[in-house]
């Protein structure tokens, strides 16, 4: 695998639907009450991530398929937002996508809704796949630490070697 499918194959699991962003660009469309949920502003790319699973390399898919992930998104205001994505056990497509999270996790995902915002209006590649990189992550259970402490090891010699 060359080093640019690494750096995105890590990309796609750390934040599944931020990955979309850099296929297509949606743009935000606002609620009613003239702000977005993060849950209804990413609620375009979860479609367009399972339109593109193709695109995701199979040790990615097999690694992360049947997981249970809570994103919770730092809203800036000391609030946060949950939102729980599932994925399916053949092919890592999104098969549930929750507002307000949902029980029994298998993954933990940390993310601050600026950082969506800003890739979300400028998505520049090597800036997400930096996001990426030193997004925070917890496994549920040991064999999801286990893999977890993985990732963060992956994460961190991609990060030296990141051009």
């Amino acid at each position: 695998m060359k080093k640019k499918e690494l750096k995105l194959a890590v990309l796609v699991f750390a934040i599944v639907v931020i990955f979309s962003c850099i296929m297509s660009p949606v743009g935000a469309q606002e609620t009613e009450s003239g702000t977005n949920t993060t849950y209804e502003l990413l609620l375009p790319y979860v479609y367009l991530y399972n339109d593109s699973i193709d695109q995701i390399p199979d040790v990615v898919k097999s690694l992360f398929a049947g997981e249970k992930i809570i994103l919770h998104v730092n809203m800036g205001d000391d609030s946060e937002e949950l939102i729980g994505i599932v994925t399916t056990e053949d092919d890592c497509l999104i098969e549930q996508y929750l507002a307000g999270g949902l029980d029994e996790p298998t993954l933990r995902v940390y993310i601050d809704r600026a950082t969506i915002d800003r890739h979300l209006t400028n998505p520049v590649g090597e800036e997400i796949i930096d996001t990426a990189i030193n997004l925070k992550m917890e496994g549920v259970g040991i064999g999801n630490q286990i893999k977890v402490f993985v990732l963060n090891l992956v994460q961190k010699i991609i990060g030296l070697f990141a051009d």
